[in-house]
């Protein structure tokens, strides 16, 4: 892992981000527009991404890690919630906001932001094992997720299992299928694939940009508990599981795609749970923009320190 070619590559990732950005400033991009370029990423881009990445027949990982990831995924979102209720007591979250900010420390931004930083860190068969963590990721924010954003809330709220179904998550557990019997797809058919799917880094980190456009900056910035927040949950928390999991995990790529993921900014559906259950949706939005900007310089530090 040469750190200077990652701090390179996230650079590249940042300006692409700033074109989203000016591109939404300058009226190339709207809202309208975004949400459409939202769609063909989540339901095209992204699930092409994923097979592409296992549509060769060469993907270099033995079956034994699949399990380990898909283990430790169930382990890291139910282990989270707990880490996310004390984080939540150290920085005196008020009552209101208690929900939300347990569902950000829990479910962060794997789909927009996971997939472009794994393929530039690890390389494009780690999409692959990355996609493992997202599906377990679906089981989990469309269950466990709404429980924890409403635990305060008088009112039961109730979540539909068809909810945790969507492209991303078929294309994983085909890939998964792809991958444990060996198939090769047609060099036709993988080479789609991979085309379309190599469209996915530069338009989420576009897209990203241009959501970020959106927001008033300065009272983005007066929103303070975000800053020791941040540190804690994409420095502090990464590292105390780096640590643990150390001794456990002997295989570097398994360590480094976990302690990556859980650096991961607060993902988009912060925001989208927050609109749909009444939740502080200005709040949701000021997490994903200071949490996401700093990912630029803490997973830099982290993969630095793996």
């Amino acid at each position: 892992m040469n750190i200077s070619n990652i701090i390179m590559q996230m650079i590249e990732l940042f300006l692409i981000m700033g074109v989203g950005y000016i591109c939404y400033k300058v009226k190339y991009i709207d809202i309208k527009s975004a949400k459409k370029m939202n769609i063909l990423l989540l339901n095209v881009t992204t699930p092409c991404l994923i097979l592409g990445s296992v549509s060769t027949g060469e993907v270099p990982y033995e079956k034994s890690i699949i399990f380990t990831i898909l283990l430790i995924a169930f382990l890291m979102y139910i282990i989270l919630p707990f880490v996310a209720f004390i984080l939540n007591k150290l920085l005196k979250v008020e009552k209101e906001n208690f929900g939300l900010y347990l569902f950000m420390t829990v479910f962060s931004n794997i789909g927009f932001m996971g997939y472009p930083v794994v393929k530039t860190i690890f390389g494009d068969n780690a999409v692959f094992l990355c996609s493992l963590f997202n599906m377990v990721f679906g089981l989990f924010a469309y269950s466990l997720g709404i429980y924890l954003f409403n635990l305060d809330k008088e009112e039961s709220i109730k979540f539909e299992i068809k909810e945790m179904i969507n492209p991303a998550m078929i294309a994983s557990i085909i890939a998964l299928f792809i991958f444990l019997l060996n198939i090769k797809l047609p060099l036709m058919i993988s080479d789609t694939f991979v085309t379309i799917g190599n469209i996915t880094t530069p338009l989420a980190m576009m897209l990203i940009g241009s959501s970020l456009a959106t927001m008033p900056v300065k009272e983005i910035f007066k929103e303070y508990k975000l800053y020791p927040y941040t540190l804690i949950k994409q420095i502090i928390i990464p590292l105390l599981a780096l640590i643990l999991l150390k001794p456990i995990l002997t295989d570097p790529l398994i360590l480094g795609i976990t302690v990556v993921v859980l650096a991961m900014p607060v993902g988009n559906i912060s925001n989208i749970f927050a609109n749909r259950f009444d939740g502080n949706y200005q709040l949701a939005s000021k997490s994903i923009f200071i949490t996401t900007i700093c990912s630029f310089i803490t997973i830099p530090i982290l993969c630095y320190i793996l």
